[in-house]
């Protein structure tokens, strides 16, 4: 097989995507008894509309969502490489995003050159706004704490979790919604609608590092703007600055012209413009300096999105997934996703008692989570709702 820059990224998209899985495994394990890795990030860390509860939670000061667990480590780490490479988070690792892509790639086949062209520019471009609002709407809702409305409707929970049953409806149509208009436009979760992606393309607009070209050897042909999945205009500006750029590097790998287009600090060297050769006759030399070039980009965002657990974990700031919350909690900050054990722990109040309260049977398993609690026949009225009331009236 030819490892071309394409299939190094798809590479890396499958493995993060297994690994991510295989963590959604040991969680449902480990609530069957069996132990799970406290070395592995949290979940909610590497979801998108995750990441942004954990910013408007910890912007609160609410306990549930706290400073020491690594979903706020994986944001800080998530926000560093924004920063400093672009929204590679969003074109490398998002598990969300690399199934949109693989969708994309079916929808190519069957649509031929109409795939990612039904949408015109324009409205393309005023949709782009619908992720800030919801960006604004994520933020409020997880600051009150109204429902935690965004998880019932996260395509990248229901992506995890239906094969466990453990998604809500909400967000399994608007998963089957995403995976359905990937196959006639490239990511519309991801260009339309993720919050965390408006904030990725937001601070990539600023990154020192970002598609450049050479103006001087660039034939305008715009290959590498028809390549681009997200509709950015590469063949035009000297530095793509566009919020939708998520660093996928399409674009280079479609320039006709070795030289022309680099993913860098500054402009590519203006002496090397040097035709490339067909396909089935190009010289090993630039594929490998492509798949590196890919590589090493998959491998700064990684360095980049884990670095601060690293940290953490050295100077012992670090809580392992499944620690229980010691915050005080109030009854309407009780979260859907939450145990038994970590209400009873976050609202200060014995094991035996929050059973008693709800009227559920002493030997109840206390770490199921409080929106699987109607899952059991006896207790179908024990919703996220009715948890939160009765543990308001109590006294």
């Amino acid at each position: 097989m030819k490892l071309t820059r394409s299939r190094t990224r798809l590479i890396v998209q499958v493995a993060i995507a297994a690994f991510i899985f295989s963590m959604v495994v040991a969680r449902y394990a480990g609530e069957s008894g069996i132990s799970m890795p406290s070395g592995w990030p949290d979940l909610h860390g590497l979801c998108p509309i995750g990441m942004v509860e954990s910013i408007g939670a910890v912007a609160a000061g609410n306990g549930f969502i706290e400073t020491e667990r690594t979903n706020t480590w994986i944001l800080l780490g998530a926000l560093l490489s924004a920063a400093l490479l672009g929204a590679v988070f969003c074109g490398w690792i998002c598990p969300l995003g690399a199934v949109q892509d693989w969708m994309g790639r079916l929808g190519r086949r069957l649509f031929g050159r109409r795939f990612n062209r039904l949408v015109p520019q324009k409205w393309d471009r005023r949709l782009t706004w619908l992720r800030y609002l919801a960006l604004t709407f994520v933020l409020i809702q997880s600051v009150r704490f109204i429902g935690l409305t965004a998880s019932s409707f996260n395509p990248s929970r229901a992506l995890l979790h239906v094969w466990f049953a453990g998604a809500f409806p909400g967000g399994i149509v608007v998963l089957a919604l995403t995976l359905a208009g990937s196959l006639l436009v490239s990511r519309p979760w991801c260009r339309w609608l993720c919050p965390f992606g408006a904030i990725q393309g937001a601070l990539g607009k600023f990154s020192p590092f970002t598609v450049r070209r050479s103006a001087e050897h660039c034939p305008s042909c715009a290959r590498c703007s028809r390549a681009c999945p997200m509709g950015v205009s590469v063949h035009e500006p000297t530095a793509v600055r566009d919020s939708r750029c998520n660093r996928c590097t399409e674009c280079l790998a479609a320039c006709p012209i070795s030289d022309v287009l680099a993913l860098s600090t500054r402009a590519p060297r203006q002496d090397t413009g040097v035709p490339v050769l067909p396909a089935r006759s190009r010289r090993l030399a630039p594929r490998l300096t492509s798949v590196r070039s890919a590589a090493t980009l998959a491998a700064a965002a990684l360095v980049l999105l884990l670095l601060p657990v690293a940290i953490a974990r050295a100077t012992g700031a670090y809580r392992p997934a499944g620690t229980p919350v010691v915050a005080a909690l109030a009854p309407e900050e009780i979260s859907p996703t939450m145990t038994l054990r970590e209400v009873a722990t976050g609202l200060g109040v014995p094991d035996e008692q929050l059973l008693d309260r709800l009227g559920i049977d002493p030997d109840f398993d206390l770490d199921t989570r409080v929106f699987d609690i109607e899952e059991d026949e006896r207790y179908e009225h024990i919703t996220v709702a009715y948890v939160r009331t009765v543990m308001s009236e109590a006294p």
